[in-house]
Parts: structure tokens; C-alpha cells; sequence
């Protein structure tokens, strides 16, 4: 009796220690602004950590990788892959430790594609209105995702309404804080990031983003600031770079908002936002 016991002590005590030692993530893979050349992937750690990506053109070969990189704790971080081949199948996976430490995780193998040339055909998704508000069955929505995942697009375009803070307003509910703002973005990531480790994401800019002039009141506390602040924070839509146009203006309290843009992917010139 005594031997069992000792034996389960052992066990329950090597995984305790285990768990110690992963970091734990908050968001996962998030993929956005693809081109010829370079994609950017977003995580996010609740605790110190640095990571990389390990990428290459067939499955199980990953024999390219990026820096190591120190994650900020609690807000999401940007990983850029860069020197990457025009129309390519990458696969590619996240690695991650403790900084300082030789102790690595890995996370799973995903993939995803750069520009292809004016002469190829592509597959991309379009989804409109998500919501997620009183009236959502969010398995059906998770279905919905996940078809578009198994269509295997290059990208994936929402043509917004998603956060929704604009519809509690309109709804007569109490006072739409910050905070609320917060846990909409958070939530609707969540979701999102079941098929972007594989699928980049483009958003545009719905009514119920809460992103109105009319919400505008001269300083950094409204709305309409607060939520393109946040979703800048927990998205990464396209700035104007050469690749991408769009808005090159600066806005008080946001810097560019990323709302609108434009660029060319295959057979298609694509212009999307608001």
C-alpha cells in the first residue's frame, strides 16, 4: 500500500512540475498580411516567453527559421516571416520556451500560401456578420468556420459586424465601456483562431464595430476610439506598404486605423473595408 502510494505521488508531482514549465498562451496562431514575400503570425502569452517559427516548402521539413523573439506578456506580439518565395505552399509551426531556457514547445504544423501570379486562379472565403449576440448558436457558427477551413483559401474576408458594441448601445443597455470593448475583441478572436493558424484574416469595418465618427468626442475616451485601438491590438489588418493600399492617414489617439485597403492576389484585384 505504502509503494502505490508513493508510486502516485511521483506521478502527480513529475506533471505538476510540466505544467510549470509551458508557457501558457492566451491567443494562438493568428495569420495576416500575406504578399509575395512575407506573412505576419500574431500570438499571445499570459507569461514570459520567447518564440520563433520554423517554415519550409514540405510537410515535416521545416528547415527555415525566424529570430528568436521575446513575447510581450498579456498583449498580443507580431512574428514576421519574410524572404519567402512568390507563390508557395509554407508549412510552418510555432516554438516557443521560457526565455533563457533551452526547453521548447512546439505547437502543431499548419500552412498557408503567398501571392500567386495574375494568371492563377485561388480559393478564398467571405463570411458577413458574424455577430455572436443574443440570438447566435455559436456551434453553428464554429460549423461555419470550420467549412471554411476545410475549403483550404488562401485567405479568408469579413465584411464586418463582428464585435458588436455599436448594437448594445443601440439595444438600450447599460453604458458600453472599455472593458467591454476588451472581452468582445477577446471573444471573437478566440473563435477566429480555430482556422487562422491556416486561413489570414481581412476585416472590414462594420457599423456595429462601434467605430463612428458620431461616437468621436474630442479625446481617447469613446468608443469609437477604443475599439479601433483594440482591434488593432488583437488583429492585424493591411497598412499601406507597397504591397497593400489603403488609408495612410493618421487619426488622434489611433495612428492608422487599417480600415479600408487594396491588393492584387492572382487572377483578382480584391478592395475591401470602410
Amino acid at each position: 500500500m505504502k509503494k502505490s502510494l508513493l508510486t502516485l505521488g511521483f506521478c502527480l508531482g513529475f506533471h505538476y512540475s510540466s505544467v510549470l514549465q509551458a508557457q501558457k498562451l492566451v491567443h494562438t496562431e493568428l495569420l495576416g498580411r500575406p504578399t509575395d514575400k512575407e506573412i505576419t503570425l500574431q500570438i499571445s502569452f499570459s507569461d514570459s516567453a520567447e518564440a520563433c517559427v520554423r517554415y519550409g516548402t514540405s510537410s515535416g521539413n521545416l528547415t527555415q527559421q525566424t529570430s528568436w523573439q521575446l513575447m510581450r506578456v498579456g498583449d498580443p506580439t507580431e512574428i514576421i516571416v519574410n524572404n519567402l518565395t512568390p507563390n508557395k505552399q509554407y508549412f510552418y509551426r510555432l516554438v516557443y520556451r521560457k526565455p533563457n531556457t533551452t526547453n521548447e514547445t512546439q505547437r502543431p504544423e499548419y500552412t498557408f500560401h503567398t501571392q500567386r501570379p495574375s494568371n492563377e486562379s485561388f480559393t478564398f472565403v467571405v463570411q458577413a456578420d458574424p455577430h455572436l449576440d443574443v440570438l447566435s448558436d455559436t456551434n453553428v457558427y464554429k460549423r461555419c468556420l470550420q467549412n471554411q477551413l476545410e475549403d483550404k483559401p488562401d485567405f479568408m474576408i469579413d465584411l464586418g459586424d463582428i464585435i458588436m458594441t455599436d448594437k448594445l448601445v443601440r439595444a438600450g443597455s447599460e453604458v458600453v465601456t472599455h472593458d467591454t470593448i476588451i472581452y468582445r475583441n477577446h471573444l471573437l478572436r478566440r473563435y477566429y483562431e480555430t482556422i487562422t493558424h491556416s486561413v489570414p484574416l481581412y476585416i472590414a469595418i462594420g457599423n456595429h464595430e462601434a467605430e463612428n465618427g458620431w461616437y468621436l468626442n474630442g479625446t481617447a475616451n469613446n468608443m469609437a476610439v477604443w475599439g479601433t485601438n483594440e482591434r488593432n491590438k488583437y488583429f492585424i489588418n493591411p497598412k499601406p506598404d507597397g504591397f497593400y493600399t489603403g488609408d495612410p492617414n493618421s487619426y488622434p489617439f489611433v495612428g492608422q486605423r487599417q480600415s479600408y485597403y487594396a491588393w492584387t492576389w492572382g487572377c483578382r484585384d480584391i478592395v475591401t473595408g470602410k
